[in-house]
């Protein structure tokens, strides 16, 4: 009796530590009061936070409560300035954009045929949508992940009239299409960075 009791209580306990860790690294950090130095901000392993964005490889974010950790991604450029960010999380890619735009935006990869120039409209899973972008950029691989398909793709965003997102990477029949929603402030969290 008293080793099933012993068990419950180390079981109980080991539930809590765990509840109480999930809530630590969920509390956003307080600014120091007074005019105190703050320490510097970690290095970034893809240099994304550096260049100003919101996100990074590596990060572990809270988007409507569903937790994505980005743990890969690229980098486009154009004219050697960043443009955009696209990281992945297992079924879900987050595209950031840099300061001072600033935007996020939640997707899921779909297919969609694709002429080799970028239309101006296009319809993707019977939501239609207006092209507002398209660039010609260099793409890298951030941090550890495989290089990308291709050293140097079109870069399209489109926008559907009920503020959906649809994303476009690449060239024709050889481009990757990702649909989704912006990204709220109120729909956002960081919680840090994964470990290991």
């Amino acid at each position: 009796m008293s080793l099933i009791l012993t068990a419950l209580i180390v079981g109980g306990g080991l539930v809590a530590a765990g509840i109480g860790t999930r809530l630590a690294l969920r509390r956003k950090p307080e600014k120091p009061e007074g005019d105190a130095p703050s320490k510097p901000a970690a290095k970034s392993s893809s240099g994304l936070a550096e260049a100003g964005f919101r996100v990074d490889v590596g990060d572990v974010i809270s988007v409507r409560g569903r937790e994505l950790w980005l743990a890969q991604g690229w980098l486009l450029r154009e004219g050697g300035e960043a443009v955009a960010a696209v990281l992945f999380s297992d079924q879900d890619v987050v595209v950031a954009l840099p300061p001072p735009d600033a935007r996020l935006a939640l997707l899921t990869e779909v297919s969609a045929n694709l002429p080799d120039e970028p239309p101006a409209s296009i319809e993707v899973k019977g939501v239609r949508y207006e092209r507002v972008r398209r660039l010609p950029v260099e793409l890298a691989a951030l941090a550890d992940t495989q290089p990308p398909p291709w050293n140097a793709a079109l870069f399209c965003e489109y926008r559907g009239l009920g503020g959906e997102q649809l994303w476009i990477v690449g060239h024709g029949a050889f481009s990757r299409a990702f649909q989704g929603s912006a990204i709220s402030d109120d729909d956002f969290e960081m919680w840090g960075k994964a470990s290991g």
